[in-house]
C-alpha cells in the first residue's frame, strides 16, 4: 500500500494477537494508487482493458461506488492483485463505514417496555 494511504493498525489487547483496522482506505483508492496510476494510462483505456464503463471504474476509483465482486475479479486477473485482498478491503471499509453510521443512530422505543 502507498505511504499516502489513511490505514492505521491499532492492538485491540494487550498480546496484539487481534488488530482492528480503523479507518481503512476505499477500494477505489488503493486501486487507482496501486493498479491504475503506475500505468498512466486514461481511466477509458483502462477500463476497456478490464471490460467495464469507463464510467464503472471511474466511480470506483473516485470512491463514488464499491468494488463489487466481479470488479475485483477482473482487478485481480488484470492487475495480479489478491482478489481476497480486494474483497476484505471493502469488507473493512464497509464494516467502518457501518460502524460510523452506528454510532450515529438513535433509536427510541423499539422493544422497551412501555
Amino acid at each position: 500500500m502507498s505511504s499516502t494511504s489513511k490505514t492505521q493498525w491499532t492492538s485491540t489487547d494487550s498480546s496484539a494477537k487481534t488488530r482492528t483496522l480503523h479507518d481503512p482506505p476505499h477500494p477505489g483508492e488503493v486501486v487507482s494508487e496501486e493498479c491504475l496510476f503506475p500505468l498512466r494510462l486514461p481511466i477509458s483505456e483502462e477500463a476497456k482493458g478490464l471490460g467495464v464503463s469507463a464510467q464503472v471504474l471511474s466511480d470506483l476509483v473516485h470512491e463514488r461506488d464499491s468494488l463489487p465482486v466481479e470488479m475485483a475479479i477482473r482487478t485481480s486477473k488484470a492487475y495480479g492483485s489478491s482478489l481476497e485482498t480486494l474483497l476484505g478491503m471493502q469488507m473493512a471499509y464497509d464494516f467502518w463505514q457501518a460502524r460510523e453510521f452506528a454510532a450515529t443512530l438513535l433509536l427510541e422505543g423499539i422493544g422497551s417496555a412501555a
